[in-house]
Parts: C-alpha cells; structure tokens; sequence
C-alpha cells in the first residue's frame, strides 16, 4: 500500500505524498479489508480512482524525482503504527489506515469518505469485530 500511495505521487511528480495518494492505493487493492467493508457496510464502490479526487492527486509539481510525506500524511502513518501495536504480531490493516485517513480534518481524502456516510466508529466496530481480514 505505501509503495503504490509513493510510485502514484513520484509518477504524477507531486512535491508530497498526501492521504489521498493512500486512499487511492486502497482503492486499487479490491481483497483489501477496508475494501471489502466499504462495499458490504458503508455501500461503497471503490473502482479506480474517484473523480473528485483526481484533482487533489495533482498536488503541488516538483522536479524531484520522490516526493515528501506531508505532514497530514506523517500522521496518518503513525497513528496505524500505533494502532497496530496492541495486536497479535503487531500487524495493522488497511482498516487502520482508513481510520488513520479519517482521522485528518479537512483533508480531500477524508471530505470524501464522510461524504459517502463513511464514519470512524464505523472502522472502529469493523476492527473490534475481526471480520474483515487482509488477505
């Protein structure tokens, strides 16, 4: 997931690599958890990428060849670091880099799953659960 968030930033030479650039690399995994929980629970179809968010993929143009993490992004990335923690061998899921998303204010990525009824008590019942499980 974060290689596929990285090359899409590098590829569309984005000075940062945002939470967008996550949300879309989910997106693109359909046998991820928080895949199959946006279909089954929140009734979403993530096919490619959505077009409202096309334009916050641009980000801003660098002539470098990788981009930074934001600091939205930065955060998004400790928090799953955290969150996983706690579990057997550590590991943390695309659930918690959903919630992780969620978590940011005011952020394109998260504008967009709000607008789709997507809720961080939402995740957090799905994770709690242990239904949906990376494959």
């Amino acid at each position: 997931m974060v290689d596929a968030a990285l090359f899409d930033a590098a590829r569309r030479r984005c000075a940062f690599v945002e939470p967008v650039h996550f949300l879309v690399a989910l997106l693109g995994q359909p046998d991820a958890a928080a895949n199959q929980w946006l279909k089954e629970v929140a009734h979403l179809e993530p096919a490619g990428v959505p077009p409202e968010l096309e334009p916050h993929l641009k980000g801003i143009p660098t002539e470098k060849k990788w981009g930074r993490y934001s600091q939205a992004t930065e955060e998004v990335l400790r928090f799953v670091a955290q969150h996983g923690t706690g579990r057997e061998k550590g590991q943390s899921s695309t659930l918690d880099l959903l919630m992780g998303i969620l978590r940011q204010e005011r952020d394109p990525a998260t504008e967009f799953l709000k607008e789709h009824k997507v809720s961080t008590r939402g995740v957090e019942r799905a994770i709690e659960e242990g239904r949906y499980l990376d494959r």
